[in-house]
């Protein structure tokens, strides 16, 4: 999974958790794999999230970054012939859009068993901040010598 901290600070981060937890409204199982092609598909996925130039460019989100992955999957035969073109044309729709869709053309949709309200407070600290930040007023260097090597006046 990419995280997106500011307009170009991206980090790849693989996640070590069940997928229910990290699913909002549920799943879809593009095909099943032997364990030795799952560990393929790691090592293909790990790759790919660890190579910059895979980076989501100019109008490009997370959306993009996804299916791409998806398409280096398909080009390796560890995802159906389609899948990228599929999931291309899903690119923008919310979660139950996609849901509905995937149930509309017969594709694997595995809800979520137990909806979680949406989390309050934003994933990432820094983003949806939305309480007025106070002015924090002329600093005063003097209270900071002591951090620079100078000697604080009395």
């Amino acid at each position: 999974m990419y995280h997106v901290r500011r307009n170009y600070d991206f980090y790849y981060h693989t996640q070590k958790l069940p997928v229910e937890t990290v699913t909002f409204y549920g799943r879809s199982e593009l095909m099943e794999l032997s364990n030795t092609r799952r560990l393929e598909a790691i090592q293909l996925l790990e790759a790919y999230g660890n190579d910059t130039r895979n980076l989501p460019k100019d109008n490009e989100n997370c959306h993009d970054w996804t299916v791409k992955a998806l398409g280096l999957l398909e080009a390796a035969k560890l995802a159906p012939i389609g899948t990228e073109k599929y999931w291309k044309r899903l690119i923008g729709k919310g979660p139950i859009s996609i849901g509905r869709q995937l149930i509309e053309d017969g594709k694997p949709w595995v809800r979520k068993p137990i909806m979680q309200p949406a989390r309050e407070l934003p994933a990432d600290a820094t983003f949806g901040r939305t309480e007025e930040s106070r002015p924090i007023g002329r600093l005063d260097l003097q209270n900071y010598t002591h951090l620079m090597g100078g000697v604080k006046k009395k």
